[in-house]
């Protein structure tokens, strides 16, 4: 096996290593609506409490990273949000549950996801193929280049 392979392979083991200790869970159980995070209580919101549906999660993972869009750490996509009538959005938003109930989430403060190329870097489905990626492109790029300097000196 040529040192370039071996090189490569290392790369590729040593990726999957640290890729596999990044999963974590969450600390705590959070929505995110409109880029800003909402921490989720026991408190129940009575239905005539409701103002009106102001979205909903648009993706659920229980893996942390960095995620675009309104997502959930505990809830599935498809779950609605309500404005919760004399509360500012700023302040809570009520979640409704699998179970018909409404429970209130309290506003924590802006999401970090709210940045895209922070979400192409996160713990997605797909970084890790993006980074195999770049890493094999660079090793097809510096084998190239070390076969044509080798061509040249002979």
């Amino acid at each position: 096996m040529s040192a370039h392979m071996r090189l490569l392979l290392s790369m590729v083991i040593i990726y999957f290593s640290v890729v596999s200790t990044l999963d974590a869970s969450w600390a705590y159980s959070f929505v995110v609506y409109n880029g800003n995070i909402y921490v989720i209580t026991q408190e129940e919101v009575e239905e005539d409490q409701l103002k009106r549906k102001i979205g909903q999660v648009t993706s659920y993972t229980d893996r942390e990273g960095t995620y675009r869009g309104n997502f959930s750490n505990t809830f599935p996509k498809g779950t609605q949000y309500y404005e919760i009538n004399g509360v500012d959005v700023s302040e809570a938003i009520a979640v409704k549950t699998e179970k018909a109930v409404y429970i209130k989430a309290y506003y924590e403060g802006e999401y970090a996801g709210k940045d895209v190329l922070a979400s192409v870097f996160s713990n997605n489905k797909a970084s890790p193929w993006v980074l195999l990626s770049a890493t094999v492109l660079i090793a097809l790029i510096l084998t190239s280049y070390k076969k044509r300097k080798k061509r040249k000196n002979l």
